[in-house]
This record gives structure tokens, sequence and C-alpha cells, in this order.
């Protein structure tokens, strides 16, 4: 068992003794579970009694580091948190299926902030992947994408109601909806500090703005 959650089993002695920690209140016990931040490592808690069983999937915060990303869409298909305040996402070259299902599911909940990262050992085959397609994040209010220069659609509509910043960093833009549509007023009313950096597909930019107060282009070879 892990350390982490070996620390969690608080008990009179090794066998038979009295479970005080699982007699806490259920708001207490996802408190404790955050601070092991870790979503792989607080869903093993679920193995401590039948009260942990299903207390990983009401955290407001969740944090994968390096599973493999089937794992994490099927962990956040199971969440259950009314209101996710922060996603991290940090995977292994996901094909773009994958990862367009896994940022569908969390733009259903997810209030507050979004950071996935794609690590790939190499750029090869990236050109002949299909895109990853962005959904609208009506309630986010940080998006930041590191995709390692895979392929990126832009939603052709929906509103970031709450979107205060965004970071596009490593990606191949593709689609018909381009970055200068995205940052329209009307769709991102509340927008502001952008970063765009190693992106291609970007000839220029044409930015319309009233709340944008911070803007940094970076590496845009092309633009």
């Amino acid at each position: 068992m892990d350390p982490s959650v070996e620390r969690l089993k608080l008990s009179d002695g090794d066998v038979g003794g009295e479970d005080r920690l699982s007699a806490l209140p259920d708001d207490l016990l996802i408190r404790i579970l955050v601070l092991v931040e870790d979503a792989a490592e607080a869903a093993q808690t679920s193995i401590l009694a039948s009260r942990w069983r299903r207390l990983w999937a009401l955290l407001p915060e969740l944090r994968f580091y390096y599973i493999e990303h089937h794992g994490i869409g099927t962990a956040l298909a199971a969440h259950e948190a009314p209101d996710l305040t922060l996603l991290i996402a940090l995977t292994d070259d996901p094909s773009p299926e994958s990862m367009s299902a896994l940022l569908q599911v969390a733009a259903r909940s997810l209030s507050g902030d979004i950071h996935v990262e794609v690590r790939r050992e190499a750029e090869t085959q990236a050109e002949e992947r299909g895109p990853i397609d962005l959904p609208c994040f009506h309630k986010a209010t940080c998006i930041v994408l590191n995709l390692g220069s895979l392929g990126l659609a832009l939603p052709p509509s929906g509103v970031f109601a709450r979107l205060k910043e965004l970071q596009l960093i490593g990606i191949r833009l593709q689609g018909q909806s381009g970055l200068d549509d995205l940052l329209l007023p009307q769709r991102c009313p509340s927008l502001e500090s952008l970063r765009v950096g190693d992106a291609r597909g970007l000839d220029s930019i044409n930015i319309h703005s009233e709340t944008l107060v911070r803007v940094e282009l970076l590496d845009l070879v092309r633009l």
C-alpha cells in the first residue's frame, strides 16, 4: 500500500482496532483526501473500509500525474462532486479521441482551473493524427494546455463566460474555427491573460478585447 494511504489508517491496533478516522463526517474526510494531492492515491483509500469506497469521487480537486490517459477518463466519468474546482492531468502521448473525450467530460463540471500536459517521446506521426477537440468550458476560470505539438481544434461556438486565463502551448491549430474567433469579447467576456507559445498553424492574431491586461506570444515563428 502507498505510504500516504497507510498513514490514513488510524486505529488502536494493527488488527481489530477501532477505526476512529472513518467516524469523521464526510466533509472532513474529503478535506483529508484533498491533502493527498494525487487522485490515484486518494482512490486507493477505497480499500480501507466500505466507508471510504466512494469518498474519492466527491473530491473537489483531482490531480493525475502521468498515469494512463484512459484511467483519467474513467475516473472523471465516475466523479460525483457537483463542482470540480481543479483538474490537473499529466499524461503520456494519448490518442486525440481519448483526450477529446476526457476534456468533454471535464467541461461538464469544471468550475475552476484545468491544467493538461502531454509528454511525448518524439514528434513522429503527430501530423498524421487528428486533432484534439476543445469543448466549451462554460464555468472554467483558467485553461492551460501543453499538448506536445498535437493538433487542437477550437470550438466553433459557445461562451467561456468565466474564463480569465488561457494558455495554449505546443499546439497545432486545426479545424474551421481560429483563435481570433475564440478571443472575441462575446465568447471570452472575462479574459484577462493570454499566453500562446510554440503554436503551429497560426499565421496571424487579431485581438479585440476590453478585458485583456496581459498577452504573451512565444516562439511563433510564422506569425
